[in-house]
């Protein structure tokens, strides 16, 4: 079990980290348990993505407003338009296009997991990968980077309802 307490960058919140690994004929899945606990009075932002980010206000925006695809809207789009109806979410929707607002008080757990064979001396450490792939930013640095995108609709609209998502790391690094 791993504990962290995040104060950068006047952030609160806690992260506790749990691996588990089950192990059947020749598969051994590893999944890693990350539960982020927001202790702070603002919400955070939560999305998953591979890159290193240097400039945050920047990333910020270009995460935010550009299009989900070529032919699509951008968060910024779908969070600020009173005429977008209903939610983005939908089962099948790419971690990629993956946003968590997480509210003052409240828990989120992510489980990604990892299937080896026991014989596979290469295996992917995803204790190590995980701090990489989450990113998490206070809701006033959104707003700063992008005003407007924190209406109570949009928000509604773009973040994933739920307090848990599962993903196979491999999908998730991608």
């Amino acid at each position: 079990m791993f504990l962290l307490f995040a104060y950068f960058f006047s952030y609160a919140y806690e992260i506790k980290v749990d691996t588990v690994i089950v192990e059947c004929n020749d598969v051994q899945v590893e999944q890693l348990i990350i539960s982020i606990s927001n202790i702070d009075e603002d919400t955070l932002w939560i999305w998953f993505d591979n890159r290193v980010v240097k400039d945050e206000p920047r990333y910020i925006k270009q995460y935010l407003m550009k299009g989900l695809c070529n032919e699509c809207f951008s968060f910024f789009d779908i969070a600020t338009d009173p005429n977008m109806d209903g939610s983005w979410w939908k089962e099948s929707t790419s971690i990629k296009h993956f946003i968590k607002c997480l509210m003052p008080s409240q828990t989120f757990t992510i489980v990604l997991y990892n299937e080896n064979a026991k014989r596979d001396k290469k295996r992917e450490n995803i204790n190590n990968t995980w701090q990489h792939l989450v990113k998490i930013y206070k809701q006033n640095m959104i707003v700063t980077c992008c005003p407007g995108i924190n209406t109570s609709y949009g928000i509604n609209r773009i973040s994933y309802p739920y307090s848990t998502i599962v993903y196979p790391l491999l999908r998730v690094c991608d």
